[in-house]
């Protein structure tokens, strides 16, 4: 334990006759028995060295205080109250990681049912796009099925659903060994064939443009972004506030003779943006995220444009 309540009415009531020698020999126990949240060990010498004690008044000062504050048993010097401390302690931090693990299960379901809600309705021929909440993907899957949101949704495939196969390496041609002539292409050809042309950096307007042309989703269902929000707790719906914030610092008209930024990947940049938290809209409050006054005044934006 890296912290502990102190009552200072019971504990100047419960030493008020100690000496200041023994008063300091009881802090210094009490610090290293919340420190260890276990009791202290049975030989005094051992207690003694743990809390410096050197001199032979404070060695004996540890003795009277371990008589009388402590009670020795089978592991060591307990002490009534440091016990009740350390198990409410602990079941506060069993509580907290339960919580945690409960939330990323949630989590989980979610980000699977989204999947399957995507999945769905492009079979029915609607496409979406990645930021359509996933009350605005049922109801558009109860419009298609006539009302039942379930229908047609197709489970999540998970790892342990996934078979694995092995290559048939003798049923295929190694690439670039041959034309399909069963002549040896010149290494001009092979050099030219394996080479990919130079990326080109483009402004994210542009970049918006260019995927909705192609017919893709601005951010798919399994971009490595959500397993990065899964891995640290960050809620799902904190990765569509910043897209949205995302897309609109990033398309805002430039000031001051600026030029729009421009990158090859603008889903690459938005995965740094979500790692390094780049618009600073949410911060980690204990075991949780929680938005930061940038991203609450993000998420009102956006409920208000919505309307």
């Amino acid at each position: 334990m890296n912290y502990f309540e102190l009552h200072i009415g019971d504990l100047t009531e419960a030493t008020a006759h100690l000496t200041m020698l023994e008063d300091g020999a009881y802090g210094r126990l009490l610090r290293k028995y919340y420190a260890t949240e276990k009791p202290l060990p049975a030989d005094i010498k051992t207690v003694q060295r743990l809390v410096g004690a050197r001199s032979d008044e404070e060695r004996v000062a540890v003795e009277i205080v371990l008589d009388e504050f402590f009670t020795l048993q089978s592991d060591g010097w307990h002490q009534e109250r440091c016990d009740a401390e350390i198990a409410v302690f602990h079941e506060k931090q069993q509580g907290r990681e339960d919580k945690r693990e409960g939330a990323k299960e949630r989590q989980r379901r979610a980000r699977e049912r989204r999947a399957s809600l995507f999945e769905t309705l492009r079979g029915h021929g609607v496409v979406p796009p990645w930021s359509t909440t996933t009350a605005e993907l049922e109801t558009q899957l109860s419009r298609v099925t006539g009302g039942d949101a379930s229908q047609g949704v197709t489970q999540p495939v998970t790892r342990d659903d996934t078979a694995t196969q092995t290559p048939d390496t003798r049923l295929q041609t190694p690439v670039g060994v041959g034309d399909p002539a069963g002549q040896d292409a010149s290494p001009s050809q092979s050099r030219s064939k394996g080479r990919k042309p130079k990326a080109t950096e483009v402004t994210l307007p542009e970049w918006l443009a260019a995927v909705e042309a192609n017919g893709e989703k601005q951010i798919p269902a399994g971009d490595p972004v959500f397993d990065y929000a899964h891995t640290i707790g960050l809620p799902e719906d904190f990765l569509l506030i910043a897209w949205r914030a995302f897309k609109a610092r990033y398309t805002a008209p430039p000031v001051g003779g600026k030029k729009l930024s421009m990158y090859v990947d603008w889903r690459a940049a938005f995965r740094n943006a979500v790692r390094e938290n780049w618009l600073k809209l949410w911060y980690l409050d204990g075991q949780q995220y929680a938005l930061t006054t940038a991203g609450q005044q993000a998420q009102r934006a956006h409920q208000e444009s919505g309307k």
